[in-house]
């Protein structure tokens, strides 16, 4: 189920099923990329040498997401920059969507589904801020 979904020639999303986590330390977004996502997968014992983040002033002027279903199923849509529907699939437990471009819909198929989701700054939830615009979803799959 992992792969990657593009609209002309753009990366929109990547989606890492938990089933297909490659072996150590994988990252699978890109340098340039505004959010970094990387999978672990170790045997027992294996230690992450403890360690803190210096200070590195950035700059994002975008917004990429990140979720991973912890439990129960999430049907994803994803949009292209266009706003048209360019793909719908089942997220499960362990699945990772990471969103580059386009949009995104998330809508629950289990009682009780859990999801985290992770995206660079502090954004405000439930506000009429400046950081997302509405998708009419029409269903069609272009």
């Amino acid at each position: 189920m992992s792969g990657e979904l593009h609209q002309n020639g753009k990366l929109l999303a990547k989606i890492i099923s938990a089933g297909e986590f490659k072996r150590g330390l994988d990252i699978v977004t890109d340098r340039g990329d505004y959010i970094q996502v990387l999978t672990m997968n170790y045997h027992i014992w294996h230690t992450i040498k403890a360690h803190r983040h210096t200070h590195r002033p950035r700059t994002v002027d975008k917004t990429q997401e990140a979720i991973v279903v912890l439990q129960g199923s999430v049907e994803v849509t994803t949009f292209g920059d266009d706003n048209k529907v360019v793909d719908v699939r089942l997220l499960k437990a362990g699945d990772i969507y990471i969103l580059f471009n386009g949009g995104v819909e998330y809508r629950t198929t289990k009682n009780d589904t859990k999801m985290v989701e992770i995206k660079p700054g502090h954004y405000i939830v439930n506000s009429d801020d400046e950081d997302r615009e509405l998708i009419q979803n029409d269903g069609n799959v272009q």
